[in-house]
């Protein structure tokens, strides 16, 4: 829409920063072709108006004088940031040269696209996808630097990368629960809008807050209650929350029965689930349970009310405990005061804490990487989970909403039904393919929307083994960042107010990013960049459509 009078086009976009948790509409006023003003956009519900200081300090980066402003070749050695001017059809001529080449060397699986994560956008994501997709090359997932503890202790848990749909109940539905947890994270600074606005309105309701964390933050600060776990023994607090819940008898057996394996069989033999095959049984991958009402072993079925939960039991000679059994066991020696010394909060807390969990009717559990950035910090995240499952406070269906919207996947994913797709490995394992060629040779890599060296562990182990085993190294940026400086190419990449995109957040909501302005000097969209490539390597049929179409 626009105002004649004063000559001001005003575009409706979204930022797609933080990795679209908070994900504000903007409202972007242009004149003469440049923005002058970012406000908050309009939503159907009025509380979801909003914008923070990184939204409104956009601007800034998009018209910084910083900026990379075209396509430069590294002149000097890697680190020295010595680079010249090139154009684009050269930059992508050496691309794709140099992909050839050590494809012809090692196979198309030595060449990796290390991306960043997804919720930041979704075409431009997509883009290098179906290039790797089309050439069967690696695709470098980023789950795994420093937010590693969260998603592999989720997989254990609930068999999804991420939690948050089986913990939030349906607190994003706005319908707030009667305890509101939340453990090791402080949206009252890293989610303002998405997660902290719910928090207080939940307040408001009548929902009581407890913050778990090692610092008082402005999150605790709103809390009814504050726990100042000591860092890294969050896993000690669950199990002693745990010890109380089980002394007072208050765990939801029947819950624990039918959606978790607490009544599965375990060998004490070797720690392992009793199968079918370990006692005869037809179905020889099957969990094996003690039914109680009949006295006998029985394979684990859609439903297992007479399930045990707890005892002993000798089946064909193998000793077997239930799951819950050795939870249990295990829970007992986190007594309160033992609990107190290792965690640093008091019994009365604790306690205080355990039977609220326990007997109140809804309980949501909200959490994020945060508290899993520790060594070992799978385990924190599988002790929260496992307080939420012994009290029935797990979402057992898709009712959190937490789940966005998302486009069609499989076009990017498997670009060729009648092919394979791209190889996968995780970023940690990235050191070990570059450095040793283990579990195979990556002799090359393309950074997009990552700071590698800044994000990635360990970089001195990056600068003096990892970078120099590459035989070439393209980053997309906005600035000579840390990685760029060692890049081979460097490419200047749009801002989010440069191009269009789809991002499906934040619940209820999918959104535009529109294209408020045509790019600023020579940069390019992440789309037309992968356009750019695959046209030099023979795919530019597949993406014709371009970043809208």
């Amino acid at each position: 829409m626009s105002n004649n009078n004063k000559e001001i086009k005003l575009v409706r976009t979204a930022c797609p920063a933080h990795c679209g948790i908070d994900c504000c509409g903007i409202l972007a006023h242009v004149k003469d072709g440049k923005i002058i003003k970012l406000e908050p956009a309009e939503f159907p519900f009025e509380k979801d108006k909003r914008i923070c200081l990184r939204g409104l300090s956009t601007l800034d980066i998009t018209y910084h004088p910083n900026r990379i402003k075209y396509p430069m070749k590294r002149i000097g050695k890697r680190g020295e940031g010595k680079f010249e001017r090139i154009s684009w059809d050269e930059a992508f001529s050496l691309i794709a040269e140099n992909f050839k080449e050590i494809a012809k060397k090692y196979g198309w699986k030595s060449i990796g696209w290390v991306l960043g994560g997804p919720g930041a956008g979704t075409t431009k994501f997509g883009a290098y996808l179906r290039l790797a997709s089309l050439t069967q090359s690696t695709r470098v997932s980023a789950w795994g630097y420093g937010d590693a503890g969260l998603p592999c202790g989720s997989r254990v848990i609930f068999g999804s990368h991420l939690p948050y749909i089986y913990l939030f109940g349906k607190f994003w539905q706005r319908k707030w629960p009667d305890l509101l947890v939340v453990w090791g994270t402080n949206p009252g600074e890293s989610a303002p809008l998405q997660s902290m606005r719910k928090i207080l309105d939940s307040k408001e309701e009548g929902t009581r807050v407890v913050v778990i964390d090692p610092r008082f933050t402005v999150t605790a600060s709103k809390a009814d209650r504050y726990l100042p776990v000591r860092s890294g023994t969050d896993s000690a607090l669950a199990l002693g929350l745990m010890h109380i819940i089980f002394q007072n008898d208050l765990h939801d057996k029947e819950f624990l029965r039918e959606h978790t394996n607490g009544s599965y069989l375990v060998r004490l033999d070797n720690g392992k689930f009793l199968r079918g095959e370990d006692i005869g049984e037809r179905k020889a991958k099957a969990y094996i349970i003690w039914n109680e009402k009949s006295a006998q072993a029985k394979k684990v079925r859609r439903s297992n009310k007479d399930a045990a939960l707890t005892g002993t039991y000798t089946i064909e000679g193998i000793k077997c405990k239930p799951a819950f059994q050795l939870l249990k066991e295990e829970a007992e020696n986190y007594p309160p005061e033992k609990t107190s010394k290792i965690t640093g909060i008091s019994e009365e807390l604790i306690r205080e804490l355990a039977n609220k969990i326990a007997i109140e009717e809804s309980v949501i559990f909200l959490t994020y990487m945060g508290f899993t950035r520790t060594y070992h910090g799978d385990i924190s995240l599988r002790g929260l989970a496992t307080v939420a499952s012994v009290t029935g406070n797990v979402s057992t269906s898709f009712s959190s909403g937490y789940l966005p919207a998302v486009l069609n996947w499989d076009p990017f994913l498997n670009t060729d039904p009648e092919t394979p797709s791209f190889h996968r490995l995780g970023i940690l394992n990235l050191y070990n393919a570059v450095i040793k060629g283990n579990p195979y040779k990556i002799k090359s890599v393309f950074f997009a929307f990552i700071n590698f060296l800044n994000q990635c562990v360990d970089s001195g182990k990056i600068i003096r083994e990892f970078f120099p085993k590459l035989d070439f190294i393209v980053q997309t940026e906005l600035f000579m960042t840390p990685t760029a400086k060692y890049a081979d190419l460097i490419l200047p990449v749009c801002s989010f107010l440069e191009f269009s995109d789809f991002l499906p957040h934040p619940y209820p909501y999918v959104q535009l990013q529109q294209k408020v302005i045509d790019p600023l000097y020579e940069s390019k969209s992440d789309v037309d960049i992968a356009t750019g490539i695959a046209q030099k390597l023979g795919y530019g049929d597949y993406f014709e459509g371009g970043e809208e179409g």
